[in-house]
């Protein structure tokens, strides 16, 4: 600032603190650039990219919060069975558990992360049986640890696991004719 106006450093401090005291802008702490200020005008929200968004406090990662909300997550996949990034986000918001606005987008985070914690799978609708509340190609998230307990007629084949079996079609590139998994099954 003090470039551009060719004013000297005492009168751009004071005229910085002249309109913070009018409440005419405010001061933002960037998590990008951490030892230089950023002005803007008062009454606006400062974006999730100068902030760091939910994710941080105080310009500190907060690791705690993200626990939870991960907890949290992973308890309603566990108590519905299936469910979508979108009903996930709106349990959370219903529950009450923060009052930090989060985004579609960042519940989609939490549960990239999850899925890569081996917490929960992650599985597109068919549109069909145990996927019919759901439109097809909807991305959904079951528990990972309830794959590994339950069993039944159709999980003891290969395509009660499969992780494309949406794309699997009698004559397509995969089919019970070429899946290798299922011919070991039926040697078995």
């Amino acid at each position: 600032m003090k470039r551009t106006t060719n004013l000297q450093q005492p009168q751009v401090a004071k005229a910085i603190k002249n309109l913070e005291a009018r409440n005419l802008i405010k001061a933002v702490k960037s998590i990008a650039n951490k030892n230089k200020k950023v002005y803007m005008l008062a009454e606006l929200k400062p974006s999730k990219e100068l902030t760091g968004g939910a994710w941080y406090t105080d310009q500190q990662f907060d690791s705690e919060f993200i626990n939870v909300m991960k907890q949290q997550c992973v308890q309603f996949v566990m108590k519905q069975g299936l469910a979508s990034v979108e009903t996930i986000a709106d349990a959370v918001r219903k529950s009450g558990i923060t009052k930090e606005e989060l985004r579609v987008k960042d519940y989609k985070q939490l549960m990239d992360m999850l899925v890569l914690d081996g917490e929960v799978e992650e599985t597109v609708s068919t549109g069909v049986g145990p996927f019919s509340a759901f439109p097809p190609d909807t991305v959904l998230y079951r528990s990972a640890q309830s794959q590994l307990s339950e069993t039944s007629a159709f999980t003891n084949i290969p395509c009660g696991v499969c992780p494309v079996l949406h794309e699997c079609t009698e004559d397509g590139l995969i089919s019970p004719k070429t899946c290798v998994y299922y011919q070991d099954w039926l040697k078995f």
